[in-house]
């Protein structure tokens, strides 16, 4: 740090203001140097890590699809699947998002459904609380609340990625419908819109069937994650059973897009 630097008088810019400066400088230098001696620890022992650091930049995009390559995104997924939840409750939203971003659908839900200490199911059955808390536990926060939204990643989650909602343009006027529902069987929902609700539900007890339901004056995308089946065998019903089909990939695996579809009913069956 350079405290002892003398600032240069400019005229007009008070003293106060000046110091300020400088004292704002000083810190930006500290920052700067403990944030390269972090990165000199990590090359000296590249097997350290924290769950927290890689994942919120891939729920926020700076780490995730489409930033880096493919193979960087499936191996940080899997480094986070392995990490169980470490995060807090706070950052457990970013956890569940960065789980999906990743391919890694089985190991959020399994998150989600946890009984541990640190989990939703642990804040309900044990501390007997009706609405989610500050913290996981007591033991790690005394004066923790019973009542704090911060801690309500699933409500979010499950719409959004789950049954796979997510409005892609102002007003719902265009939505996407992808389903992730990891290695659940079936399952059905109805997410709010400014438009109407959308209606997911999808079975794959024998075979494959996916119902969307989407309102009017909304167009959307329907996304199948395909794994290893063959994209010619998923037929289309409804009024939009001609919609435009198109097939791709991401990081985590072969995709099937339909549409876009407009208000109605479309089913998706894959064939036997």
């Amino acid at each position: 740090m350079l405290l002892d630097r003398q600032v240069p008088h400019e005229p007009g810019v008070p003293a106060m203001l000046q110091q300020c400066l400088l004292l704002s400088g000083c810190r930006l230098q500290t920052v700067a140097g403990h944030a390269q001696q972090a990165t000199d620890t990590r090359r000296q022992n590249p097997e350290s890590s924290a769950q927290h650091a890689t994942a919120f930049p891939v729920a926020l995009g700076v780490a995730g699809p489409g930033t880096v390559p493919d193979s960087v995104v499936r191996a940080l997924g899997r480094t986070l699947a392995d990490g169980g939840m470490k995060v807090s409750v706070y950052g457990a939203q970013f956890l569940l998002d960065a789980l999906f971003a990743t391919g890694q659908a089985e190991a959020a839900i399994g998150l989600m459904t946890a009984t541990g200490t640190n989990s939703w199911l642990h804040m309900l059955d044990d501390l007997g609380a009706t609405i989610v808390t500050e913290a996981w536990d007591p033991s790690l926060k005394p004066n923790m609340t019973f009542s704090h939204a911060w801690g309500s990643a699933p409500a979010n989650v499950i719409p959004r990625h789950v049954l796979g909602v997510r409005i892609t343009a102002p007003g719902a006027a265009e939505i996407e419908i992808r389903p992730r529902p990891g290695d659940l069987a079936e399952i059905s929902g109805r997410v709010p819109t400014i438009r109407g609700r959308v209606l997911v539900a999808l079975n794959r007890d024998d075979g494959y069937r996916l119902d969307v339901d989407v309102p009017p004056g909304t167009s959307a995308r329907i996304v199948v994650e395909l794994g290893d089946d063959d994209p010619s065998a998923f037929h289309v019903t409804g009024p939009h059973a001609r919609a435009a089909r198109a097939t791709g990939q991401d990081a985590t695996g072969r995709l099937l897009t339909i549409g876009p579809v407009g208000s109605g009913r479309t089913v998706i069956r894959r064939r036997q």
